[in-house]
């Protein structure tokens, strides 16, 4: 394997070795499991309130990094389609180390989720977060994506 390859996306690709600090989390306690490509962090003191963050390492193959890079994929036009399901669809462009990408925030019937997707040399970062609260949700996603998304991503 040439050595060139190893500088191509993610930072890391076993999630067992992310760094997990739950008190960043907000509204209770947390608990996790944590598998190579993925990582569910739960709150068990949340009461009826179903609060979880999910993050999923994948591959994107379908050229969504490319037009999306190119200008092609605008970010109006995605938040378009976003309130075209949720009128109170907020989708904002994300850019995390070199990866490029986007999060929304949108309600799910009772539940309030918030998505974040992010792309770098065909790795694909996604990370959701549900609560019955939107600010719960809000403030999951952003710790999050201030502590977990950087670890994966690299800077």
């Amino acid at each position: 394997m040439a050595t060139g390859a190893l500088a191509e996306g993610f930072a890391v690709y076993d999630l067992k070795t992310v760094t997990l600090d739950d008190p960043r989390f907000a509204g209770g306690t947390y608990e996790r499991k944590k598998e190579t490509k993925n990582i569910i962090v739960g709150c068990m003191t949340c009461g009826d309130d179903p609060t979880a963050v999910s993050v999923r390492l994948g591959r994107s193959t379908d050229g969504t990094e490319g037009r999306f890079r190119s200008g092609e994929t605008t970010i109006e036009k995605m938040r378009g389609i976003c309130q075209q399901r949720d009128p109170k669809c907020q989708l904002t462009r994300l850019d995390v180390g070199a990866a490029v990408g986007w999060v929304t925030q949108y309600n799910l019937g009772p539940t309030e989720g918030s998505t974040a997707v992010l792309f770098l040399d065909g790795d694909v970062l996604t990370i959701r977060a549900v609560s019955d609260s939107r600010n719960r949700t809000g403030s999951n996603m952003a710790a999050a994506l201030r502590h977990l998304a950087p670890q994966i991503v690299g800077e």
